[in-house]
Formats: structure tokens, C-alpha cells, sequence
């Protein structure tokens, strides 16, 4: 049999046409401006079907519904929020007590952009507590494996000393709140969140590279 290869179709402007993979990042960031700039609760899926230039019947061929695009909102957010963390984490030449507070500097930094960039955050946070604490969790969980991931990396170097690897990351995750939340933001400046981000790590990092102590704690029950 003799094949025909042709040349892929293309749209009425002359451009490739787009996947439905690369139709669902569309949506998904036209979703996340819309909720960031007017909240969870007043976004409609035609508002956001408008925005894409295109029909709300044509949109639920994608997503089903508004709380389907929300999730793809939020693994898209801890995608890009590991990648910034590993990145930073990896780019720190010191040693690992260096790099846990590069880290939490790092963790603070990227939650007041957030804020900046979408000012409902926390009324988005308040409402999938409220309706979606399965999203909710999923945060909770993602986040403390990438601190479980960083702290491994230390004890393997031989400068971080514990016993038991999800309470001690469940622990630092618990310390790290006011640095991981956007609920903290508009309470500090800038510069006095840095700084107790800053001091919060040196305080770990003193717990987690003193053996006897951090060892003790784990084992309590």
C-alpha cells in the first residue's frame, strides 16, 4: 500500500491548528487571570468561554465545570511552584543549611507575588477550604513532600539529623505557614516577612543539624 503523507490542516488565519492539550492551557490561564482579578464565586464559565473568544458550550468540551478547571488551576500552581523551589534549591552553592533557607526565602517571595498578581487569593483560598478541601489538601500534600524531598537531601548529606522523615517535614511544613500562605501577606511588609522567613530557617536549620535533640523529638509519641 502507498502512503500519502499531506501537510497538517490549518485554520481559516493560516495557523497551525491548536491541540486540545494546548486548548486546555489556554483556558486554564485565561481561568486564573479572571479568578485573581474578579474571585472564584463571580466567575462564570461563559465569562471565562468569552474571554478565550470562544462559545461556553464550546469550553465544556474541555471542562465539565467551573470546580473541574479550578483543580487544573491548582496543579498547574504547584507545578510551577516545585520548579521554582528546585530551581532555587539547586542554584544555592552552600551547604544544605544554606540552601533550607534559600528554600523558605524563596517560598515567602513566591506567595507575596501571588498576591500581588491575583488579590482575591485569599477570598479563592476561603472558598475551596469551604467547598474543596480535597484541593485543599492536595496543597498541604504536595507541599510537604517538597519539603520532605529537601530534607532527605540534607540527611543524606550527613548535615541534617532525624529519625522520622513525615513528622519532621510535617512539623517544618506546620513552622512555615506564615510563609506559605497569602493570608500573612497583607499583615507584614515585604521586608519584615523576609526577615522572619529568614530567622524561622536559621531556627530550624539549628534543630534539624543537632542530632540529639531533633532525634528526641522525633520519637516522642
Amino acid at each position: 500500500m502507498r502512503y500519502t503523507f499531506r501537510p497538517m490542516k490549518k485554520n481559516p488565519r493560516g495557523r497551525r491548528r491548536e491541540s486540545s492539550e494546548e486548548t486546555r492551557e489556554r483556558i486554564l490561564e485565561a481561568a486564573r487571570a479572571r479568578f485573581g482579578r474578579y474571585g472564584y464565586r463571580k466567575t462564570t464559565m461563559a465569562e471565562i468561554a468569552g474571554d478565550l473568544g470562544m462559545s461556553a458550550a464550546n469550553l465544556y468540551r474541555y471542562f465539565s465545570s467551573k470546580e473541574e478547571i479550578m483543580s487544573g488551576c491548582m496543579a498547574c500552581h504547584l507545578e510551577e511552584r516545585a520548579a521554582l523551589l528546585r530551581g532555587a534549591v539547586g542554584a544555592c552553592p552552600g551547604d544544605w543549611s544554606s540552601r533550607f533557607e534559600t528554600f523558605v526565602v524563596t517560598l515567602v517571595q513566591h506567595t507575596r507575588a501571588l498576591f500581588q498578581q491575583m488579590p482575591t487569593i485569599n477570598e479563592l483560598i476561603t472558598e475551596l477550604t469551604a467547598t474543596r478541601a480535597d484541593l485543599a489538601y492536595r496543597k498541604i500534600r504536595h507541599e510537604r513532600a517538597l519539603i520532605a524531598e529537601l530534607l532527605e537531601a540534607g540527611r543524606e548529606a550527613g548535615e541534617f539529623h532525624f529519625d522520622d522523615l513525615d513528622r519532621t517535614a510535617a512539623a517544618v511544613q506546620s513552622a512555615l505557614v506564615k510563609f506559605s500562605t497569602p493570608l500573612f501577606v497583607p499583615v507584614c511588609s515585604d521586608e519584615e516577612h523576609e526577615l522572619a522567613a529568614r530567622q524561622t530557617a536559621r531556627l530550624l536549620v539549628r534543630a534539624l543539624t543537632c542530632s540529639d535533640r531533633v532525634q528526641g523529638v522525633s520519637r516522642e509519641r
